[in-house]
Parts: C-alpha cells; sequence; structure tokens
C-alpha cells in the first residue's frame, strides 16, 4: 500500500469538500487561489500563509476555507439514513492590505463568495441527493478583525445512506467496503 497524506476516504459519507474544493478550482476565475479544506489541520497557519505571502503559486490576500459539512439526521426511521439539510459553507477570508494588486487578487471577500455561489449553486456534488442551494443568509458577513474581512457562503444539499446493520439484522447483508485511500 502506498503512502499519502490524503485522508482514509471511509465511505462513511461523500467527500463533499474535496468535490467543491475540485469545482472551485476547475474554474479560471478561481486560479491563483488558496483554498483550504478544513480537514488537513493546521488551517489557522494555512490561512496565514496565503494571505501574507504568495505560496505553491497562489496569490497573497484571499484565501478560501471549505467546512467540514454539518448535517442533521431527519429521514424516516428506514430504509435509509437522511442527511438533509447537509450543509457545506465555504468561508472567504481576506486580507484587504495585502489584497491589492500586483501580488493579490484585487476582488474582495464578498466578490470572491459571490463567484463561488455562482459555481456551486445548482451543481450536484457526487452522491448527494439533490443539487446545491443557498439556506438562510446564504451569504453572510463572519467575524472580521482588523485588516481581515470574512464573508461564509452556506448552501446545502441532501445525502442518503444505506443503515448499517451486522449481517442477517433485518434481512440486511454486511455491504460496507473496507476503507480506501483516495
Amino acid at each position: 500500500m502506498s503512502e499519502t497524506n490524503q485522508p482514509i476516504n471511509s465511505g462513511a459519507f461523500p467527500d463533499v469538500q474535496t468535490a467543491v474544493r475540485d469545482r472551485l478550482a476547475s474554474f479560471s476565475e478561481f486560479g491563483g487561489i488558496a483554498m483550504i479544506l478544513q480537514y488537513e489541520g493546521s488551517i489557522d497557519t494555512k490561512i496565514d500563509n496565503a494571505l501574507a505571502t504568495m505560496t505553491e503559486g497562489c496569490r497573497a490576500g484571499v484565501a478560501l476555507l471549505i467546512a467540514t459539512p454539518a448535517a442533521e439526521e431527519t429521514g424516516p426511521n428506514l430504509p435509509s439514513v437522511r442527511l438533509d439539510p447537509f450543509m457545506v459553507t465555504v468561508t472567504v477570508v481576506e486580507d484587504v492590505n495585502m489584497n491589492a494588486p500586483p501580488d493579490g487578487s484585487g476582488r474582495r471577500a464578498l466578490e470572491w463568495a459571490v463567484l463561488a455561489l455562482r459555481a456551486l449553486k445548482g451543481w450536484k456534488p457526487p452522491e448527494c441527493g439533490t443539487p446545491l442551494k443557498g439556506v438562510g443568509n446564504a451569504l453572510s458577513l463572519g467575524p472580521s478583525k482588523g485588516s481581515r474581512v470574512v464573508w461564509n457562503l452556506t448552501l446545502k444539499t441532501r445525502v442518503d445512506l444505506e443503515p448499517l446493520r451486522l449481517p442477517g439484522e433485518y434481512g440486511y447483508t454486511d455491504t460496507v467496503p473496507e476503507p480506501a485511500r483516495v
């Protein structure tokens, strides 16, 4: 087995964070913007580095944090486990001093959040039951401090999962695959 620093894809639920990052990265508008997945850890350090310097081909002054999804289980008792809403949050962090051209993007945090909304709304992440749509205050100002401005984009979808049962329990068979590396 090859070693990797990627998280183990356990099959517990879809890896929506990576799908959202890949979707955003597929648009030229997001070229050169640091996109940080919350499960990668050390997110404060990664955001600080992305805002302060041009690292890994990314422009200084702005970063997108794709949060670990939050969900509510609201489905019927069986035959599935329904996570609805399955919430996806993209947080845009901007350092207004570092984001000015020529090294920064020149786009403000709210503009980045709106671009992300345009790229994600109506798109259905793999293994999700419905396309993403805004919920509540889909665009909201986050806790800003000093020269940092934060905007949150919150979207929702639905995920239906097969219940996990022991072999023979209620007629189910053990069909959960072994965890695989992504």
